[in-house]
């Protein structure tokens, strides 16, 4: 458990730096050619490296498993990307980023629909925080606006 902890973490690092990398990218390229250099740089070294450590993996996957992640990868990758860059450019990073926190309380929804996943009271804990913490970021925006 340690181990995905560790991973979550790092990969909430990642994910905070991709939002400044794309918010300077955005100064020179529109948001359509910022997702399309973004999916096809990802897609050709995540491609690399699963056939460098895992080819055999790949082969063994059943077809519904490749439906699932072209799925996936359909929703988040072109789309998502689209949509969170327009964000970053229109709004910035720092503004943009925080909305983006939201979203474990959608995968935790539609987990428990779709899946059949029940909560405990931690991660029920955790999305409750998470929706407070978005309403006071929100909350605070719009009286700093004015």
């Amino acid at each position: 458990m340690f181990i995905g902890l560790l991973f979550a973490s790092l990969a909430v690092v990642g994910f905070g730096l991709a939002s400044v990398f794309a918010r300077l990218g955005l100064q020179r390229l529109p948001p359509k050619i910022g997702t399309l250099v973004s999916v096809a740089t990802s897609f050709l070294f995540s491609s690399i490296l699963v056939l460098i450590f895992y080819p055999t993996d790949v082969m063994l996957l059943a077809p519904m498993a490749f439906l699932w992640f072209f799925f996936y990868g359909l929703i988040t990758f072109p789309l998502a990307r689209l949509f969170n860059y327009s964000a970053i450019n229109l709004a910035g990073a720092a503004r943009a980023t925080p909305v983006m926190s939201i979203s474990p309380v959608f995968a935790t929804i539609i987990a428990i629909i779709a899946l059949g996943e029940r909560p405990n009271f931690l991660i029920s804990t955790g999305i409750l925080v998470t929706v407070i913490g978005m309403a006071l970021i929100l909350g605070d925006r719009r009286s700093s606006a004015s």
